[in-house]
This record gives structure tokens, sequence and C-alpha cells, in this order.
């Protein structure tokens, strides 16, 4: 009886004066394993914003090999970070209104990232446009110091010699940011004021 790929294999066989059993055998396919990312922020993210700091430090992000610069890229995230999210605030005038709240100070001072994104959190209508559980997970960054997560363990990367990043925290620590931080690298404008 003729099979579909015996007939070559003899063929083979015959011409090549080898075994070639491979052939007689249906192949099979391996499963792809899906690659393990070696950059913090892929590629595809993008930024439109007018400032080239803030494009700089993403791509940066984009090219650092986490394996092998994770202390570097937990700080660089820090910075892309409190960056966007100061830039929004400005960019909206929203920052004026934190710097009133905050009281009298100097007309140096800048808020924290901890005040920023509280702000963020409690009375900006961006913050709706994110996902519940990330929202949640920012609420919880940004005010339990005990979350793996917090805000303070991201601080705890720059400020303390005994507390070392690495990829799997980074990883996590991006993903909580990753959706409000997305709607911020899109130039906004301040509300118009109503007649």
């Amino acid at each position: 009886m003729w099979h579909p790929g015996r007939c070559e294999a003899q063929f083979f066989r015959i011409l090549l004066g080898k075994n070639v059993a491979a052939i007689d055998k249906p192949m099979k396919h391996r499963a792809r394993t899906k690659a393990k990312p070696t950059r913090l922020i892929p590629r595809t993210f993008k930024c439109y914003l007018n400032l080239p700091r803030i494009h700089d430090v993403l791509k940066e992000l984009q090219t650092l090999n986490l394996a092998e610069f994770e202390n570097a890229a937990a700080i660089l995230l820090r910075i892309f970070i409190e960056l966007a999210i100061s830039h929004y605030l400005d960019s909206t005038g929203k920052i004026n209104q934190l710097v009133a709240r905050q009281g009298k100070k100097s007309n140096t001072w800048s808020p924290t990232l901890r005040q920023m994104l509280l702000e963020i959190l409690n009375k900006d209508p961006i913050a709706d446009l994110i996902p519940r559980q990330a929202r949640k997970a920012l609420n919880k960054a940004v005010s339990d110091d005990e979350y793996p997560l917090s805000l303070d363990g991201m601080d705890q990367f720059v400020h303390n010699p005994y507390i070392a990043p690495n990829a799997k925290t980074l990883f996590q620590m991006w993903s909580q940011f990753e959706k409000l931080i997305e709607l911020m690298m899109v130039e906004h404008t301040p509300p118009s004021k109503k007649p």
C-alpha cells in the first residue's frame, strides 16, 4: 500500500544509501514558549509629550537589559513615573491647586511623588479611566508603606543601600503604574475657564 512520504523515503534510501526513517514519521510541532521580556517597558509603549527628558528616560528604560541593570532600571522607573505625573499636573494647571493647599511654602517647593499621586487618585478624573484593580494597587502603594510595591519601597531602591530591586518586583511596579502613565503620555491642557 502506498503512503505519502514513504516513496520519498525509499527514494532517498536508495539514492543516499542511508536510513532516513525520520521522513517516514510525521513531524511533531513543539509548542513555543513565550520569551521572558528583557526590558522593563516594552518598545511598543509610546510617548507623545513635548518633553525631551521624559522621552530620553523612557527610551533608556526600553533599552536597558533588566537582567544586567536592575538598579539603574529601578531608579529610572522612579524618575520616569515622577516626571510623567509632575508634567501632567503642570500641563493641566492642577499643580498650582496642590501647592496652594499645602500652605505657605517657598517658591521653589514642589510636592512629593506621594502627594502628586494622591492628588490624582483622589481628585482627578483621569484616575477614573484606569482599571479598578490598577487603581486599587496604586491606592495601596500610596497609603501602605508595608505593601511590597509601595512608593516607600520604590524610594528605598534609591535611598537605602541595603534594599535592592529585582526584575520581578520591577515588572510588578511598572504593571501597577502602566495604565495611568499611558494616559499621561499625551499632552493635556488646563480646563478652560467658564465665563
